[in-house]
This record gives structure tokens, C-alpha cells and sequence, in this order.
């Protein structure tokens, strides 16, 4: 057989370099996947990381994490991530379940840092008390440090930074309640989203339900009655709280409505709206 000229051979070698050289840094180029549960986690692995991972966010704003199910997927691409930030919430129970063996490089972060108060013990919003993402943030922090995600500098320089606009969040948060004087009263919500917010604060929850559903009727009408004698203003409630449930109560207690997210992003910016909410409609 005749071999081909080397003019011919020359264009074949030079792509076969291109492409050589060019695998490694399409590959370099990707993030290594985190994934978290609710979208305030996403700002939080994004303020101390900055731009060196990607971020998979489960549950949507507005989405419901008592009834929320990934889907295909998401579960898919949880196969592809580094880290998973669960936060313990009812659905995570069977995801992490159908998870295992299945993915084995991915290591599950579960919250270490627990709020003392017993009364919040039972509430999985966690994230809604600066204080406690305060210590959630170095956990962040170590998890990314020992699965090597990023430049150690970054890191380390981004949980800095980040731990200082948490302290600062932390003192308008104060500034707002004290000015209205709300510490120590008591806010009208439907669901039991905000203890942590509210322990954190100085404030009282009543709530109007339970898990997602109305508390008993006794025990309803007690509290309809209490709130009745504070002449509460605002009856606060959430996206993921039906319309229809929320309308009867409200006008039994003569209060407006007000809708405010738990889920809401950004995270700092949500949280400085709820405290002056709060506290404009704390008795």
C-alpha cells in the first residue's frame, strides 16, 4: 500500500494535538456540583465559595418542603455533585435513602449547629435564624475545605466576609425591632415557620397551625381568642399556605394579610423585610 504524503498526514496530527490539548481544559473548566435544599443555602455556599462551584438548589421558591418529591432529574444530576447540604426536612429522609450506594462520592452534610431553645426544637427552618447560619457558615466552610472545592484562600477569605455581613444583618434586625419596641410581643402567623426567627429576636409566635395543618379545634379557638385580645393587626401566612385557609381566620380576627416567604431570596434582604414586618405588627 502507498502511505500518504506527509502534506496529507500533517492536517490529521495537528487536529489530533488541538483536540489533546484541548480536552483538559474543557474539562478544567467545569464546577464541581453542590447541592443544597432550600434556595437561602444556595447564598450561603455562594457568599464563602464565591464562583468555584456550581450550585443545585432542590425545593423552588415558594415550593413546599412538607409535600415537596425531586424530580427524575434532579435526582440524576445528584449523582454528578461533590456535596449535599441537607437540612433535614421530611422529603430528605427518602432521597437520602434511595441515594445511598447508589452515589458514592457524594458525602451528605447534615446541620450540626442545633438551636437551644426547646420550643424550636420541632421547626426545620433552621435558616431563618442569623445566628444560627452564623455557626452553619463554618460548617460550610470545613465541608469545602476537606472535599478540596476551591482555592483554600477564597474560601476562608469568603466565610469572612460572609460572617461579617451576618453580624451586620444581625444588628439591623435588632435596630428595627427596638425602634418599634416589638421584643418581647407576639406575632399572628398561620404556620409555625418562624420560631427560630423569632427566638433569635425576642419575639412570641402564635400560630394557627400545625405541620401544615389547622391545630384542633379546641385548641384553634383558644388561640383565635387569644389573638382576638391582642387585637393583632397582621395575620402573616406563606405561598405555600392556601388562600382559602388563611381568608376565614383573618377576618375573624379583623386583620390584614401579609404574605412573607421562608424560602425567599436573598436571604439577608428577606429576612431585613420579615423584621420590619414583624415589627410593625407585634402586640
Amino acid at each position: 500500500m502507498r502511505q500518504r504524503p506527509r502534506t496529507q498526514q500533517l492536517p490529521c496530527i495537528l487536529l489530533l494535538c488541538l483536540a489533546w490539548a484541548w480536552c483538559p481544559v474543557t474539562l478544567a473548566a467545569g464546577k464541581p456540583l453542590v447541592a443544597v435544599a432550600v434556595p437561602p443555602q444556595q447564598d450561603f455556599i455562594e457568599a464563602i465559595a464565591g464562583d468555584q462551584v456550581a450550585v443545585m438548589v432542590l425545593i423552588p421558591p415558594g415550593g413546599n418542603h412538607e409535600l415537596y418529591e425531586p424530580t427524575a432529574q434532579q435526582r440524576a444530576r445528584l449523582e454528578e455533585a461533590r456535596l449535599y447540604f441537607a437540612m433535614d426536612l421530611p422529603f430528605e429522609t427518602t432521597l437520602l435513602r434511595r441515594l445511598q450506594g447508589a452515589t458514592p462520592r457524594l458525602r451528605v452534610i447534615h446541620p450540626s449547629a442545633r438551636p437551644d431553645a426547646t420550643a424550636t426544637q420541632h421547626d426545620p427552618h433552621l435558616w431563618l435564624s442569623p445566628p444560627w447560619v452564623r455557626l452553619y457558615a463554618a460548617q460550610i466552610r470545613d465541608a469545602l475545605l476537606a472535599a478540596h472545592l476551591g482555592d483554600p484562600g477564597r474560601i476562608l477569605t469568603g466565610y469572612a466576609t460572609f460572617s461579617q455581613a451576618i453580624n451586620q444583618l444581625d444588628e439591623r434586625i435588632w435596630t428595627i425591632l427596638r425602634r418599634e419596641q416589638a421584643i418581647g410581643k407576639r406575632i399572628a402567623v398561620m404556620h409555625p415557620s418562624w420560631s427560630h426567627f423569632a427566638s433569635a429576636y425576642g419575639l412570641q409566635q402564635l400560630a394557627l397551625e400545625q405541620e401544615g395543618k389547622e391545630i384542633a379545634p379546641r385548641e384553634l379557638a383558644k388561640q383565635l381568642e387569644r389573638m382576638k385580645s391582642l387585637g393583632v393587626p397582621i395575620l402573616f401566612t406563606e405561598p405555600q399556605v392556601p388562600a382559602q385557609r388563611v381568608q376565614p381566620l383573618a377576618t375573624e380576627l379583623k386583620s390584614s394579610i401579609e404574605t412573607i416567604d421562608p424560602l425567599a431570596v436573598p436571604w439577608a434582604a428577606n429576612l431585613e423585610h420579615v423584621a420590619t414586618a414583624m415589627a410593625r405588627a407585634a402586640r
